[in-house]
């Protein structure tokens, strides 16, 4: 985050946006380029934002713990979001970052109601535990192939299942991370397979996860190596996180690259048919069909040899 010093006497920046609030709805006029850490803190009567044109920094805690705060709408030129500037709004489910923005500030939503996110190609660097416990969040896409995702970003974030990470390394021992990257694999292949992304030891100096942001040498590998790897050796894990989340998406990925053995695939049947999950039950009986069929060919080959 730049240090902005202003005192409020500068016309540029806005330290206390109380006059612009009317009956819950905040409208900073047109040449403000700053709001100062706290402009709006602790403000109940917020429910709406509307930035101008100008806006270029939203600085820390600008918009924090504002409880009934239900839409904000951040302007084309913004460049910079702030440490915790959205935090511990729970009314605020959505949002669009502009195609401007570069940095989004450690826990700048925090705790807030979004239920998905999309973070453009234009972010390079992602704060820690920005969107820790931010309970309803489902989907995340984020298009920046070089963007820094620090520690925690999403930590605490149990209904995270489907979305597209790039590149997005989870360190190995760290088996919240794999989980949670190769479930977002799964749910966004396609996406991942036209970038085809590679990570060796010399060409970056730190790498992505979800997780995890850390500078240590990575051996070559394709997300979807490491993503499919992962699968593979925990597919207790897996199946546990797809049968609890109803995530059909992930399913379908597995489907595609055969990535469960059977005893999987007629565990995950069971408990799918059991519960009612009717589009599961028929991807894992579309599973176990591709198995048997695998399995008949496989002895027709042993036959003839």
């Amino acid at each position: 985050m730049r240090d902005v010093n202003v005192t409020g006497t500068d016309h540029s920046a806005l330290p206390d946006a109380s006059e612009y609030i009317h009956d819950g709805k905040l409208i900073i006029p047109e040449g403000i380029e700053y709001v100062l850490e706290e402009a709006c803190h602790e403000r109940e009567d917020l429910e709406e934002i509307i930035l101008p044109r100008s806006m270029r920094v939203i600085g820390p805690i600008a918009f924090a713990e504002c409880p009934n705060l239900r839409k904000v709408s951040l302007n084309e030129g913004l460049e910079e979001i702030g440490d915790g500037a959205f935090l511990g709004a729970p009314q605020l489910t959505e949002i669009g970052l502009p195609s401007t923005l570069r940095e989004i500030g450690p826990m700048a939503f925090y705790a807030c109601g979004l239920s998905e996110i999309t973070i453009p190609e234009s972010v390079s660097h992602i704060g820690e535990n920005c969107f820790w416990e931010c309970s309803e969040l489902r989907k995340v896409d984020i298009l920046g192939k070089d963007c820094i995702i620090d520690e925690d970003v999403f930590g605490e974030c149990p209904k995270l299942v489907e979305g597209y990470v790039a590149p997005g390394f989870p360190k190995d021992d760290f088996a919240t991370s794999n989980l949670l990257f190769s479930m977002l694999w799964l749910t966004s292949y396609e996406r991942h397979a036209q970038n085809k992304v590679l990570v060796d030891d010399v060409e970056r100096a730190y790498y992505s996860s979800l997780h995890v942001h850390m500078d240590e040498p990575r051996a070559k590998l394709s997300v979807a190596e490491r993503a499919q790897n992962f699968i593979r050796s925990n597919s207790a894990v897996v199946l546990e996180q797809i049968l609890r989340t109803g995530n059909t998406a992930a399913m379908r990925g597995i489907l595609e690259f055969d990535l469960f053995d059977s005893d999987t695939v007629e565990r995950g049947l069971q408990a799918a048919v059991s519960t009612g999950q009717t589009e599961l039950s028929s991807l894992f009986l579309a599973a176990k069909g591709r198995l048997n069929t695998s399995d008949e060919f496989g002895d027709l080959d042993e036959f003839e040899l």
